[in-house]
């Protein structure tokens, strides 16, 4: 979406989002389809989180308000 606007804002959340997506595969958060793992509402937590992370430690200067 970034590439297509030039939005530099959209850019790092985009960016912060990818990263976030790969910590949650490789953190094996992912729902399971029996009675006990994680679920969907949970998945969503920890990948919110993990954008929360990402987006608190970027490095780009880019003013988000």
């Amino acid at each position: 979406m970034s590439n297509t606007t030039g939005n530099t804002k959209a850019r790092v959340f985009e960016n912060a989002f990818y990263r976030a997506a790969g910590k949650l595969m490789e953190k094996i958060k992912l729902p399971g389809r029996k009675p006990g793992p994680l679920d969907n509402a949970g998945t969503h937590v920890y990948l919110t989180c993990f954008w929360a992370q990402e987006l608190a430690a970027r490095k780009e200067g880019v003013v988000l308000n």
